[in-house]
């Protein structure tokens, strides 16, 4: 028990051995509570029906209620004052759902909808040009998703790729809002772009300092870590250590994020370190390559052609950012003096490096997106014009 929260486990060999002792069981509780003036609530009591994995060979194969035979669908008939207990798919207890097999699917899906709304009712008040600003967004992301998320993480989290895709999809949608990022960007270039750790490893982070609080070792990514009394707070940098680890490995080994990985972000700890970096509508388009850009855009079916409306030259974030001459006006006034000239990488790394940096490119971005638009839409004007004038 924990504050007013009660879990009873009933177990039998029968259906009718079960509805015995519960009955005997709940009969118990109920006057044990009422002996010290507590009563139980009846609305708020549920309970789920587990069964045995049935084991055929040496693999233990999990039944799903709604398939068992005769008598397999009816609910147990436990009675709490006077009303039949119900049974339900899933549970809640002390904070984590749990469903028939005692997975976290429930707990997944529980996750999604407390905080997918949230964040998208966020990403209404943090609009392209207005509204709330990256800093914002990030402190409630940490004040509110990552504790959510990690909330009881030593016992509900078990590393499985599937747990982990649902964890993921989740934390991406998150993201997007964030960055104001197009929601083609990877879950990757995502992560690296608002400079937080992979949900899956956030995860692993919270479960290794759970253990270490309690005075035992910890193991994340194969790392074994020794508690030591004196020194929890180098325990706890030692697990981000190894957590940073292994987000670069896999960042490394991403075939996603290609341009944001080889243009501006190669190190996870240095874009982490970066905390001058605060994306927006216009310079997420230009970190990932996913924006307003023809060869995104043609890629996805949404454009005619790859070539840049200016020159012909392939358009993508590489060229509006150092090359296409449309933009040479503002590229000579904001990029080069912090770039020197140099040609990419070096380039755009140093514009990530500094506080400068980022302010020459987040405002060569904002100017340089709007410059093109009105190029484009002055094109399309153009040859709507002179369509017109060929069918008069």
């Amino acid at each position: 028990p924990f504050a007013d929260d009660l879990a009873v486990l009933v177990e039998g060999d029968s259906r009718a051995e079960i509805e015995k002792v519960g009955k005997a069981v709940v009969k118990h509780i109920v006057e044990r509570c009422s002996a010290i003036k507590l009563e139980v609530s009846e609305s708020k009591t549920v309970g789920i029906f587990v069964k045995k994995p049935k084991v055929v060979g040496s693999k233990a194969v999990k039944i799903n209620r709604k398939d068992c035979r005769k008598g397999g669908a009816r609910n147990l008939k436990i009675e709490l004052g006077g009303k039949s207990i119900s049974f339900e798919q899933s549970v809640r207890y002390l904070g984590v759902h749990f469903d028939a097999n005692l997975g976290i699917s429930a707990h997944c899906k529980y996750l999604r909808e407390k905080l997918v709304p949230l964040f998208s009712d966020l990403r209404k008040l943090a609009q392209c040009q207005w509204g709330l600003g990256h800093k914002a967004l990030e402190t409630i992301y940490k004040g509110v998703f990552v504790p959510t998320v990690c909330y009881a993480s030593a016992r509900w989290y078990k590393e499985g790729a599937h747990t982990d895709r649902i964890l993921e999809d989740l934390h991406r949608q998150i993201l997007i809002a964030i960055t104001r990022c197009y929601r083609s960007t990877s879950y990757e270039a995502a992560c690296v772009l608002a400079g937080t750790l992979p949900i899956c490893i956030q995860l692993r982070v919270s479960v290794a300092k759970y253990h270490l609080r309690k005075g035992e070792d910890a193991e994340i990514g194969g790392v074994v870590i020794r508690r030591r009394p004196e020194g929890l707070k180098e325990n706890y940098n030692r697990v981000l250590e190894v957590a940073n680890e292994m987000w670069q490995a896999r960042w490394e080994a991403s075939e996603q994020g290609n341009a944001t990985r080889e243009l501006f972000f190669p190190d996870v700890v240095a874009r982490v370190k970066s905390d001058w970096i605060r994306p927006d509508h216009f310079t997420s388009q230009v970190l990932t390559g996913h924006g307003y850009y023809n060869e995104k855009l043609h890629q996805l079916s949404l454009a005619k052609a790859a070539a840049c409306i200016c020159c012909g030259e392939p358009d993508n974030n590489l060229h509006f950012l150092l090359e296409c001459p449309a933009f040479a006006e503002f590229r000579d006034e904001l990029i080069t003096p912090v770039s020197g000239g140099l040609e990419a990488p070096e380039a755009t790394l140093m514009l990530v490096s500094s506080p400068e940096g980022f302010a020459a490119l987040k405002e060569y971005s904002r100017v340089a997106f709007e410059c093109k638009r009105q190029l484009e839409n002055a094109l399309t004007e153009s040859d709507e014009g002179l369509s017109s004038e060929s069918e008069e």
